[in-house]
């Protein structure tokens, strides 16, 4: 099977995985969303926001350099799991020791000091989690069966164990159970795509290069979850608890379709680290991505903008009507998450990672500064503003950093600004409409995907043509 068939093989698998995994996630989400009320989900969700950064220190940025070295030296699998595995455990045991004992100190109601110690929990079962090797080996089946699998079992405890507010702690206890099942049964299908069984090969003399690079590719999903993560958190000590639900609502709907980047992300990576050495087909394979992730990003934003209202009170329930202005607004960010993950994939994955952090470095930097400005004075509409800029300002980075150490990026910059104008053409048009926002909608998309086939007929068809062969 060719470079490219494979690609497209494992975009499928990605995203049939995707689809299935994120609506077992928004099942979940809606489920404690009205069962816990938006005082218990505010609480269960500042206390999230707070573990996904032990998590990201457990990992140490290992995962994507596992993966990374395996799609370059796939004779070396086995080492590169036994070592990943290793070190990311002794991080975790050591790491929950101390976040437990800080946490027993904290002058913090009792009900958060166990949710943060159980939601902690999940740092192990994710330390043996083997995503990045099935990343690394190129067999993105693996990966959509795992998250599948992880969601599956977590939605099974939520639903039969979670009933009101007082089950909110239990949700921890589910989550890191759920996670736990995902790993045991996933183990057999891990040791035959990778042929991983003993002797385990551990090389502990290498461990700090291991530890040396991975560092900085910790240091930049330190700064995306400071990203992702930083207008909750600050939403949690500047304003009111239920605020932080009715942002954080609009926020999963978002991130629903941020699990489409991270599965273009995914498949990306190690084709990127493989071609690395050969300009032509990098090229090629980076416009390819590029040209992907630029037309999703257009239907996804003029969709969700439209059915804000409708999503938000179909699934949530009228007590999160405030969410809706947080939606139309995110909807924004998202079309700009879609432009830049191809070219900040290409730099991680082709020894640029000191560009990668500092792209993300100086968004999150202003999305850092921005969120408390205008929090304090516009409340969840300051975070959502913030979200949108920052976004815009690591695309900028992403763009310059790559012209400057990859290569020229002409052909993705005159995308970019053609499927803009198509964007925003449509957009616009469909906006004046005196008609109902579900049929904005349907115009919406019908006229944007009638012009991207009207300009760029030719690279859709190379397209559609490699996914339908294989």
């Amino acid at each position: 099977m060719s470079g490219l068939k494979r690609t497209a093989k494992n975009l499928l698998y990605l995203l049939l995985g995707g689809i299935i995994a994120s609506g077992f996630e928004f099942i979940i989400e809606v489920l404690l969303a009205r069962r816990l009320t938006d005082t218990g989900y505010g609480y269960w969700s500042l206390s999230q926001s707070i573990v996904i950064y032990i998590l990201i220190f457990c990992d140490f940025g290992l995962a994507i350099y596992g993966a990374r070295e395996i799609a370059r030296f796939r004779q070396n699998v086995c080492e590169y799991i036994s070592n990943v595995f290793a070190l990311r455990t002794l991080l975790s045991v050591g790491t929950f020791v101390i976040f437990t004992a800080v946490v027993l100190m904290l002058n913090i109601s009792m009900e958060l000091k166990l949710l943060l110690i159980l939601g902690c929990s999940w740092i192990f079962p994710q330390a043996v989690s083997p995503e990045f090797a099935f990343q690394g080996i190129e067999r993105m089946e693996g990966i959509a069966i795992w998250r599948i699998l992880n969601f599956f079992f977590y939605l099974i405890l939520v639903y039969f164990l979670i009933h009101d507010r007082n089950n909110t702690v239990q949700v921890a206890a589910c989550k890191t159970f759920a996670a736990v099942l995902a790993v045991i049964v996933l183990w057999p299908l891990l040791r035959r795509m990778t042929g991983f069984s003993r002797p385990y090969i551990f090389r502990t003399s290498r461990w700090p290069e291991y530890l040396r690079v991975s560092a900085i590719l910790l240091a930049s999903v330190f700064v995306i979850k400071v990203y992702y993560t930083f207008d909750t958190l600050a939403l949690g000590f500047l304003q009111p608890v239920e605020t932080v639900g009715w942002y954080n609502v609009a926020y999963k709907i978002i991130l629903q379709f941020v699990g489409l980047t991270l599965i273009l992300q995914t498949a990306a990576g190690p084709v990127f680290s493989r071609l690395r050495d050969d300009k032509i087909k990098l090229q090629q394979a980076v416009y390819f991505f590029y040209f992907l992730s630029t037309v999703i990003a257009g239907i996804c934003c003029g969709l969700l903008f439209f059915l804000s209202d409708k999503a938000i009170l179909l699934i949530y329930g009228i007590q999160y009507n405030a969410s809706i202005s947080i939606l139309k607004l995110l909807s924004f960010s998202l079309y700009f998450i879609f432009i830049q993950v191809g070219l900040l994939t290409a730099l991680a994955f082709c020894g640029f990672e000191r560009a990668y952090l500092k792209a993300l470095g100086i968004g999150s930097l202003v999305n850092i500064v921005l969120n408390v400005v205008l929090i304090y004075y516009m409340s969840y509409t300051g975070a959502a503003v913030a979200t949108i800029v920052s976004n815009v300002v690591i695309c900028i980075a992403g763009f310059l950093y790559f012209g400057k150490l990859v290569y020229t990026p002409r052909s993705e910059l005159k995308l970019t600004f053609g499927m803009g104008m198509n964007f925003t053409v449509t957009f616009l048009g469909c906006l004046l409409l005196p008609v109902d926002d579900l049929v904005k909608s349907l115009i919406f998309t019908g006229l944007f995907v009638l012009l991207t086939l009207s300009v760029y007929r030719s690279d859709i068809l190379r397209i559609t043509k490699t996914f339908i062969t294989s």
